[in-house]
């Protein structure tokens, strides 16, 4: 279990009283993974939805340019067109994205998306981290690929013995 402090502002009768709440991290349970699960397929559909922020992806990760026989023509060029591409894309980057992800964010730690919203930035960095951490994420990762594996072998035994049967 992974210790945070946050900021909290409480509205009383005096003003507006700050304090230093704790928060203890836990590791995911099965219930948050299912709203965990919706809310990323939530954040794949978003940006599905983009064309050009699919542009955009597709262009960073697929069939990209080489780089090193480039012409500084070429570059300017191809800076420009990805450039006009991410503000064509500003809404789905710079509004939808961040709050299904901190949305995410808020599923993963346990924390109010409301008191996530109203903390400095390096706080919520400092959330995030402390979620990979005590998830151990990159495990989580490897451990639902390895189940996901076992069932498709499971089916495809299911259906050849089905053929078999036949």
């Amino acid at each position: 279990m992974t210790q945070i402090t946050l900021k909290v502002e409480k509205q009383t009768a005096d003003g507006v009283l700050t304090k230093d709440e704790v928060v203890n991290l836990k590791k995911l349970n099965f219930r948050k993974f299912i709203g965990v699960s919706k809310t990323v397929k939530d954040i794949i559909e978003t940006v599905k939805k983009d064309e050009t922020l699919v542009e955009v992806f597709r262009s960073m990760f697929v069939g990209a340019p080489d780089l090193e026989n480039e012409t500084p023509e070429e570059k300017a060029e191809r800076d420009a067109e990805f450039m006009g591409k991410l503000v064509l894309a500003f809404q789905t980057l710079a509004v939808e994205v961040p709050e299904k992800a901190i949305e995410l964010l808020g599923q993963l730690s346990g924390i109010d998306v409301d008191v996530l919203m109203d903390q400095d930035f390096e706080i919520v960095l400092n959330v995030y981290d402390a979620v990979i951490e005590v998830n151990n994420v990159p495990e989580l990762i490897e451990r639902v690929k390895k189940s996901s594996e076992l069932t498709k072998s499971a089916m495809k035994l299911k259906q050849l013995v089905q053929k078999v049967n036949q």
